[in-house]
């Protein structure tokens, strides 16, 4: 284990207040975030990976600046009062809509890493 590394229960109490959903630690700037929503060959489309008996994984490193998000626009909210599923008025139904935008704003700032495992997800 490199011992640059720091576990996410390691984190000081003002670290810890803004750790992102699944951060497992961080090393070098770099913060590890786990998740089943990344790319891999076994559900994706990419030709040489398929007839690999391994499962690659693409994982990105995004850098300072690499996106960016914009203000939510139009937020139109919409609140039903009583909603019909409820017979004594118990709760409300409660939605809403918004605009807003993502863009890439600095393209060096983002790198791809791909690795490859024949071990089972799980």
């Amino acid at each position: 284990m490199d011992e640059n590394w720091r576990d996410v229960l390691k984190y000081s109490p003002e670290t810890f207040k803004n750790i992102l959903n699944g951060e497992i630690g961080n090393i070098h700037k770099i913060r590890f975030v786990s998740s089943n929503e990344a790319w891999n060959s076994a559900v994706g489309s990419w030709n040489v990976a398929q007839s690999a008996s391994a499962t690659v994984y693409q994982s990105y490193v995004l850098g300072d600046q690499c996106y960016g998000i914009s203000e939510l626009e139009d937020v139109d909210i919409i609140v039903k009062d009583p909603a019909p599923a409820s017979s004594v008025n118990g709760y409300s139904t409660a939605g809403y809509y918004f605009a807003f935008a993502t863009r890439q704003l600095e393209p060096s700032a983002t790198v791809r890493v791909e690795s490859a495992s024949s071990l089972n997800d799980y």
